[in-house]
C-alpha cells in the first residue's frame, strides 16, 4: 500500500494520507464503487479504480448495532486498466 501512495502522491505514504486518499477517491463522483462478493469470509467488498489505475478494494464491517467499520483489502496499481 505504502509503495503505491508514494508513486501516486506527492504526500508521504503514511497510513493517515492512505485514508485521505481514498476518502478523496470516494467524494469523486466520476468514480464508480462497484460491490464484489467474496467468498472467504462471505461478505459484499467495495471496488473502485481511480484515474490513476489504482485499485481499492474496502470491507465494511458492523461491530455492533449502528457502528461500522471500514477496512482496506487492496490498494495497489491495476493490473486492467481503467
Amino acid at each position: 500500500m505504502y509503495r503505491c501512495l508514494g508513486t501516486v502522491s506527492e504526500h508521504q505514504p503514511t497510513d493517515n494520507n492512505i485514508v485521505a486518499y481514498i476518502i478523496s477517491a470516494l467524494m469523486n463522483p466520476e468514480i464508480m464503487l462497484r460491490p464484489a462478493p467474496q467468498s472467504d469470509p462471505p461478505e459484499i467488498a467495495w471496488q473502485l479504480t481511480d484515474k490513476r489505475n489504482i485499485f481499492i478494494k474496502l470491507v465494511i464491517r458492523e461491530l455492533r448495532f449502528g457502528e461500522e467499520c471500514v477496512y482496506v483489502k487492496s490498494f495497489h496499481r491495476s493490473i486492467h486498466g481503467n
